[in-house]
């Protein structure tokens, strides 16, 4: 999560008041990236997160005007289809906000996702089971643990690789990463160093935002530090006894970043939003350490603007099609958030 300016929760209230298939080839030295809208949705719908179903499906949250959990079928199909299937807390008129956003498959077809209700000043973590269900009749959400701290702003959310109860889970308020055990539903503070924390007073300053694993390493991003970190981990989740925080990027000039992921696949490529400057920027890793270059996007553009968060896609048609998912547009007209498919199939630095 990140908007124009620094996300306040008196800003969110603020705010309230107030085609083809891409091709499957891509020419590396071409940029920018081929990209396409494939769900548009009203305008003063600022879309958070995205994760991906192992059926192709895509699962979008939405951080207001309402709270709701969407889904895309068909994504990379002619024409997907969008269905809401349930939204969550007070509607705006009544003065308050809920809002859904970090989303993550802790096991197969089990999804968790961060629903905040700034009316109660609650935050907590909540389940949804696809496993077995009739498609014609959505699951229902259920709680699963509340964060203990109602000045905290939980934001991305990821699960560590080979577990089936552990996430860790991004607090852009309280400037620390929780991990998160979504069986015995119990958090503990995974990692708070100056790396994940912000030197504003709390609300008024974004910390630690996105959150993923990649080979034995936790990676994240500051807003405010505009910039991507990276700690060794243990397999159970817990930063190795005195790891060092490793600087991965800084984005010198930037106005922040917002979340990420890796990929496609094994590729040694960090995909990182820059939501204040309309643009996605490659990170290389691994043998393409120290190399970036901003693939979609432009201050001018409205491709990705607003960007807020990533997948790529799940299925042989579409494994190397990043899904960018963003908060609204007024850089060609107002418009609602979207999702984007952007296709990165070839790219190289």
């Amino acid at each position: 999560m990140f908007p124009t300016t620094i996300l306040t929760r008196g800003l969110i209230a603020a705010l309230l008041a107030s085609s083809p298939a891409l091709s499957s080839h891509n020419n590396p030295t071409s940029l920018p990236l081929p990209t396409r809208a494939i769900a548009q949705f009203p305008v003063g719908t600022w879309v958070e997160n995205i994760a991906v179903r192992s059926n192709g499906d895509l699962l979008v949250t939405t951080l207001f005007t309402n709270a709701s959990l969407y889904t895309i079928a068909n994504p990379s199909s002619r024409s997907p289809s969008v269905t809401r299937l349930f939204t969550v807390g007070a509607a705006p008129s009544a003065g308050s906000i809920a809002g859904l956003l970090g989303i993550t498959e802790v096991t197969h077809d089990y999804f968790a996702f961060i629903n905040i209700d700034l009316a109660t000043n609650t935050q907590g973590i909540w389940g949804i089971d696809f496993t077995n269900h009739d498609p014609h009749s959505p699951p229902s959400p259920h709680l699963i643990v509340s964060f203990p701290n109602s000045s905290g702003l939980p934001n991305g959310a990821t699960t560590l690789p080979g577990s089936d109860r552990i996430i860790f889970v991004a607090d852009s308020g309280l400037g620390l990463i929780w991990r998160v055990d979504v069986v015995a539903k119990t958090l503990s503070v995974a990692l708070q160093v100056p790396e994940t924390n912000h030197a504003g007073p709390v609300p008024a300053s974004i910390g630690a935002n996105g959150v993923h694993v990649r080979d034995g390493y936790l990676y994240w991003t500051n807003t405010e530090q505009v910039a991507l970190y990276r700690v060794k981990i243990t397999r159970q989740g817990w930063p190795v006894t005195n790891a060092a925080v490793e600087t991965v990027k800084v984005f010198a000039g930037a106005g922040g970043v917002d979340d990420f992921t890796f990929g496609p696949r094994d590729r040694d490529v960090a995909w990182v939003l820059t939501p204040v400057e309309n643009t996605l920027v490659a990170v290389g890793l691994g043998t393409w350490s120290g190399r970036s270059v901003a693939v979609a996007g432009s201050v001018n553009s409205s491709a990705v603007a607003k960007g807020t968060a990533a997948q790529f896609g799940r299925t042989p048609r579409d494994a190397e099609v990043l899904y960018v998912v963003t908060g609204g547009d007024s850089v060609q007209g107002e418009e609602g958030g979207k999702v984007v498919a952007v296709d990165t199939a070839g790219f190289r630095f």
